[in-house]
């Protein structure tokens, strides 16, 4: 079962979270991320693969977000072409996934695209591999 990613959780109950149904709750500061393939296929040799992935903020939120990757699969390795950090508003940058020469094939194994700031709940947002 897919997992909802916690920035959608939040819009959800920023939308449908109302008080005595007067009152709405007021916005939740965060971060959130988006990715533009759910799936890739990493080649064994050095090719690299890359995805956009979309930061974004919500509830006023400007502190330093630090874009990472957690659970990669044995051989593969990440880069940030376009940096790994910001500090501005909503923003696309590049991840960049890279299978070792001689690694052992890699098929459907989950990593997880992370975005992370201080006083903020870290997104979490899986890509197979």
């Amino acid at each position: 079962m897919a997992r909802v990613p916690s920035w959608l959780q939040r819009l959800m109950t920023l939308i449908l979270g109302r008080q005595g149904g007067t009152r709405p709750v007021p916005p939740q500061i965060g971060i959130g991320t988006t990715i533009s393939d759910a799936s890739i296929e990493v080649v064994e040799g050095g090719a690299a693969v890359d995805v956009t992935v979309t930061l974004f903020r919500s509830g006023g939120y400007t502190d330093t977000v630090t874009l990472g990757a957690s659970s990669l699969p044995a051989g593969v390795s990440v880069s940030y072409p376009d940096g790994q950090t910001y500090t501005g508003g909503t923003t696309t940058r590049t991840v960049r996934f890279t299978a070792a020469d001689g690694s052992t094939p890699i098929i459907n194994d989950e990593a997880i695209v992370t975005a992370s700031g201080t006083g903020v709940t870290t997104s979490e947002t899986p890509i197979t591999v």
